[in-house]
């Protein structure tokens, strides 16, 4: 989870704690503080669902088997798009392309 996201979730729980605190808003911090709370057990249940499926997953797998351990990607390319946020990034870690020569 990113930086931002694990902010939004906290600012979350701490707005929703004190919006708990007052009668007329207690409804709607007590569903934030949920939504918070929900939001980073989610987050931690696929980290150590992640961690736990690389850990059995070894070199040779077949694509099948990968996929049942770890479930279908959520996109997938074939070489002809960057996959990191920043292409200047990505031009350092493989060199230089077409792409980045026109």
């Amino acid at each position: 989870m990113n930086t931002i996201g694990t902010a939004a979730l906290g600012l979350a729980v701490i707005a929703g704690v004190l919006l708990a605190c007052f009668r007329p808003t207690r409804s709607l911090g007590i569903a934030c503080v949920l939504m918070g709370v929900g939001g980073i057990g989610f987050y931690l249940w696929q980290a150590r669902n992640w961690v736990n499926s690389y850990e059995v997953t070894h070199l040779g797998f077949t694509e099948t088997q990968v996929v049942k351990l770890l479930g279908s990607p959520t996109r997938t390319t074939e070489g002809t798009e960057w996959v990191e946020q920043d292409p200047d990034q990505a031009r350092l870690k493989s060199g230089p392309t077409d792409k980045f020569l026109r």
